[in-house]
């Protein structure tokens, strides 16, 4: 089954339980916890992290791999307290695997993206404090 628009949805008539919301669906809906979420790097959530925190998954689509606001929104989520499963989609490169798991990504939603980015070598330090380590890694020349 396709996903339907929210423009095309009959007035009121919420998604399938599985299915994820955009934004507007999900404003719509009141806000519910335990969704899955669908969010573009575009969308403007200030005032949705806490919310956004209570839902079940999240795929954040990037519309450029030189598109930082995805990064941003997850440290954000993360530092909300969102503890499930976070999502890169859209023009992301497998380059970018460790920088988005030090935001808090668990994967991507293009699962072919997903198993080229663990076969690359990861980075074994960190100059940046993450969201698991307390600060950054001292360099020495």
């Amino acid at each position: 089954m396709d996903r339907l628009e929210p423009e095309e949805r009959a007035q009121g008539e919420a998604p399938p339980a599985r299915e994820p919301l955009s934004l507007s669906e999900w404003h719509r809906l009141g806000r519910p916890a335990g969704r899955d979420l669908q969010l573009s790097c575009a969308d403007a959530l200030d005032n949705d992290y806490p919310d956004l925190a209570r839902a079940r998954s999240i795929v954040i689509e990037f519309p450029a791999f030189t598109d930082g606001r995805g990064f941003s929104h997850a440290r954000r989520l993360r530092g909300e307290g969102f503890g499930g499963e976070l999502l890169a989609a859209g023009d992301v490169l497998p380059d970018q695997w460790s920088f988005l798991q030090r935001c808090g990504f668990t994967g991507f939603a293009d699962p072919a993206l997903s198993g080229e980015a663990r076969e690359r070598p990861s980075f074994r330090h960190g100059y940046q404090a993450d969201e698991k380590s307390a600060g950054a890694a001292t360099v020495r020349s």
